[in-house]
This record gives structure tokens, C-alpha cells and sequence, in this order.
């Protein structure tokens, strides 16, 4: 099973790709440039804030925001709460 983030990670490094090609190209308008930069925004965007839906597989992938965050979030399930001596943690030279 592949994670949430790399469709997203894909889709800004497809979308910077675009933008790049486009860039070298000397037929290319304001307006195209324009577009792939907004299409690059809302890739970003996607990744670090809102996720993606993807309307063909009927999946939303979740962002980066949304994996930290919550009850099901990465810092909750692997950071907090975990009870601890506080013994354990005195060092002490030998």
C-alpha cells in the first residue's frame, strides 16, 4: 500500500515539471505560464493543507497537515502519551 502523501508529492512534481518546460519555451503566453503556476499553487496547496480527491479511484488522499493532526494523527498515535519513569531519564557520570 503506497502512502497518502506520494499521489500529491507526484502531482507537485508533475505540475513543476510543466512549468519548467514551459518556462524554456519561447512561443508561450503570460496567461499558460499563469495557469501552470496556479495549477502548482493548488498542488502545494493539496499537499500541505487540504489533501485531494480523486474523483476516478474515489479516494481522497490526506495531506501532510491532515496526517499530523487529530486523533488518527502521527504526533497523537506516536509522540503523546506515552507514560514514562522519570527515573529512567536521570544520567548519571559512573
Amino acid at each position: 500500500m503506497e502512502s497518502d502523501l506520494n499521489p500529491l508529492y507526484r502531482r507537485v512534481l508533475a505540475a513543476n515539471a510543466q512549468l519548467a518546460q514551459m518556462s524554456q519555451s519561447a512561443t508561450v503566453s503570460i496567461r499558460e505560464v499563469n495557469q501552470k503556476k496556479k495549477h502548482l499553487q493548488q498542488a502545494v496547496h493539496a499537499l500541505f493543507i487540504s489533501g485531494y480527491t480523486d474523483r476516478r479511484k474515489h479516494r481522497h488522499y490526506r495531506s501532510i497537515g491532515a496526517l499530523l493532526q487529530g486523533k488518527e494523527g502521527i504526533l497523537r498515535q506516536h509522540l503523546h502519551g506515552k507514560r514514562t519513569n522519570p527515573a529512567d531519564d536521570i544520567w548519571q557520570p559512573h
